[in-house]
């Protein structure tokens, strides 16, 4: 689903996160790589500091597995 929503809106900063994440968790991390250089090149401030002012999640561990995610597939602290 993330993917059908960047080839809607390929700046939907929320899909790529989601895209990123998914392929690090995978193990894919080629993938993951490009699509963090894709979310810093749309957001060169996002970092893993500041996930939480920007992404609201009604239950902690949400955030918690994207941070994950992120850090494995490269995204600054």
């Amino acid at each position: 689903m993330a993917e059908k929503a960047l080839r809607d809106l390929p700046s939907f900063l929320i899909a790529v996160c989601i895209i990123a994440a998914s392929h690090a968790f995978a193990g894919r991390m080629d993938d993951a790589q490009r699509a963090i250089q894709n979310l810093r090149r749309l957001d060169p401030a996002r970092r893993l500091s500041n996930l939480k002012d920007w992404l609201l999640f009604h239950r902690p561990e949400y955030l918690t597995t994207l941070s994950n995610g992120l850090r494995r597939a490269g995204l600054p602290e």
